[in-house]
């Protein structure tokens, strides 16, 4: 399998410093989803476009937590929303075992509104012995062929981040952050619609990881 190029890794890069920049951030946060253990928050942007933040406490180590969201995510959503997916697919896994092109095709569930598909960058990231975390960004993929009457979406970045819960290697404290441009004309009532799906996906998704690991 083939390493990953220099413009791929320089690109992830950019990501991850502008995602890890705005986790920081905690100015101009509106919550969306309020529960014991999980809260999504959203940010509008200059550009119009919404950010989307995750805050949560789960109660398995970190390591366990970044793997299963790494191997599992995109996969569940998937199987829960097959009305919505109309294509995932990973393109490529590199030498290493920690990077991957994935590629999406979503329908949009509004009459009159274009499929809008993704091919991205999904690199896993160990920071110390018990800090983990993925981060994804779209890239420039030639083997990609654009689909007849779908938009690409620009993920400009989406970043998860697993590190012990108040110093405690046996729970996790989740952080993740993402935005998306989904280019063309979506009305903003769609877009809110969206994060709010978002986030409950994120509640059912991490429901599901407790009873498996």
């Amino acid at each position: 399998m083939d390493e990953e190029s220099p413009a791929i890794l320089a690109k992830l890069e950019t990501a991850y410093l502008e995602a890890m920049n705005e986790l920081s951030d905690m100015s101009g946060w509106e919550p969306i989803r309020d529960w014991s253990d999980l809260f999504t928050f959203r940010k509008n942007t200059e550009s119009g476009l919404d950010k989307l933040k995750i805050e949560s406490y789960i109660d398995r180590p970190p390591q366990k937590v970044c793997d299963y969201f790494y191997e599992n995510f995109s996969k569940v959503y998937c199987e829960l929303n097959p009305d919505v997916v109309a294509k995932f697919e990973v393109l490529k896994h590199f030498s290493d075992g920690t990077g991957r092109v994935k590629y999406d095709l979503i329908n949009v569930p509004v009459p009159g509104i274009s499929k809008r598909e993704a091919v991205y960058f999904c690199k896993k990231l160990q920071f110390d012995e018990n800090t983990f975390g993925f981060v994804d960004t779209s890239i420039d993929y030639e083997e990609v062929k654009a689909d007849e009457g779908s938009i690409r979406v620009d993920l400009k970045y989406g970043l998860h981040l697993f590190e012990p819960l108040a110093g405690n290697p046996a729970k996790t404290h989740l952080s993740s952050v993402s935005l998306a441009d989904p280019k063309g004309s979506i009305p903003a009532s769609v877009i809110n619609l969206g994060l709010g799906k978002r986030s409950d996906f994120y509640r059912t998704f991490i429901d599901i990881l407790l009873k498996d690991i």
